[in-house]
């Protein structure tokens, strides 16, 4: 597939459900056999992306999804296999003829957010966090609307505020109006936090720099941006009617917490509706028409020629704002509420509009 302004999207099974649904072969055989031969083969072709054009010249666009064959576990304790296989990823998409490489799920995080990856020439590498944390802190914004809060009278959180997203969304909310802003992150990167809050917090804001989860239980609005493989969030981590806009890839809470807790809501952040957008792969989300922001903005850069990497390092609030006009142009908006792939029904947003209401 060698056309103009190709990209490619590369991503990693976030567990055995990813595997079974977009390797359909892979069913008919025992769960060992297939894991085993997942780590001895090369980064592959899953399928083709197809369905928008260039803004400038309208022209059509096409894209590829890659697969890294690790699972989160494996990424984070073995990182330099991970590199090696990300690299492999990389030269195979050049090869396909892809301008525009996006970093999908924890494979940004153990590559500095592409940064390791920008000298590669002639390619624009991406983990997708400029318009990740845009999308996310309209997740924030859409939720103080719809549930009536008032942003004054409001503390929300960020959990995994020192990350690539994490310090992103804290960029962001800092120069909003929350009442108060509680960042949660391992002891050793509180530090990094507490400089780059400090040169965008608005004088009004009281923020609380922890490592403490427990500081999570006072929080009306909880952002979780973890590079854990595993959930890190728990029900007693959480007060009653608090909304959880959840952006970790794999999911910072356990399915069982939706199970248990019927007074609180969590919504997938990092999904947007996309249109004609086709993708071939089987993300596993709510609604076919539904992609996730990280692949958004890989879009969004071959969709308008940008020549540069938007996710390399710092990241400032105007290439953010740059980022969300080009998406808005392409289509892209917030998808419907959703989690663990069903859409949320409206009965709990009810429930917990009650909760909310009740309180104030």
């Amino acid at each position: 597939m060698n056309k103009e302004n190709t990209f490619a999207f590369i991503v990693h099974p976030r567990g055995y459900g990813d595997v079974l649904a977009n390797i359909k072969i892979t069913r008919f055989f025992p769960k060992y056999l297939v894991l085993k031969i997942l780590k001895l083969i090369k980064p592959f072709i899953v399928s083709e992306i197809s369905g928008f054009k260039s803004l400038d010249a309208g022209k059509e666009l096409n894209g590829l999804v890659i697969a890294v064959p690790l699972f989160p576990k494996d990424i984070v304790e073995n990182r330099v296999l991970t590199r090696k296989k990300i690299e492999q990823a990389v030269d195979l998409a050049k090869k396909k003829g892809a301008q525009v490489v996006g970093l999908g799920g924890l494979l940004g995080s153990v590559t500095e957010g592409g940064a390791g990856l920008t000298k590669r020439e002639g390619t624009i590498i991406t983990a997708g966090r400029a318009y990740t944390a845009y999308v996310v802190t309209q997740y924030a914004e859409d939720a103080v609307r719809r549930f009536g809060l008032e942003k004054e009278k409001t503390t929300i959180a960020v959990v995994g505020a020192a990350g690539g997203v994490g310090s992103t969304v804290t960029k962001i909310l800092a120069a909003d109006k929350f009442k108060k802003i509680v960042l949660i992150d391992l002891e050793r990167k509180l530090g990094k936090i507490k400089k780059k809050t400090e040169e965008t917090a608005q004088h009004q804001t009281k923020v609380i720099i922890t490592h403490q989860m427990h500081n999570v239980l006072e929080a009306d609005i909880i952002i979780t941006a973890t590079n854990a493989p595993e959930a890190v969030l728990k029900s007693e981590d959480i007060k009653t009617g608090a909304i959880i806009i959840d952006d970790a890839q794999p999911s910072d809470i356990s399915p069982e917490v939706i199970e248990s807790r019927k007074d609180i809501i969590i919504i997938e952040a990092g999904v947007i509706t996309a249109g004609n957008v086709k993708t071939g792969t089987n993300f596993r989300l709510a609604n076919k028409d539904e992609i996730y922001c990280c692949l958004g903005e890989v879009i969004s850069i071959a969709a308008s020629s940008w020549n540069g990497n938007y996710s390399a390092g710092d990241i400032s609030l105007e290439t953010i704002n740059e980022i969300a006009v080009i998406a808005d142009k392409i289509g892209f908006k917030l998808a419907p509420y959703q989690n663990f792939g069903k859409t949320i029904p409206p009965e709990t947003i009810t429930g917990v509009m009650k909760i909310i209401s009740e309180r104030a």
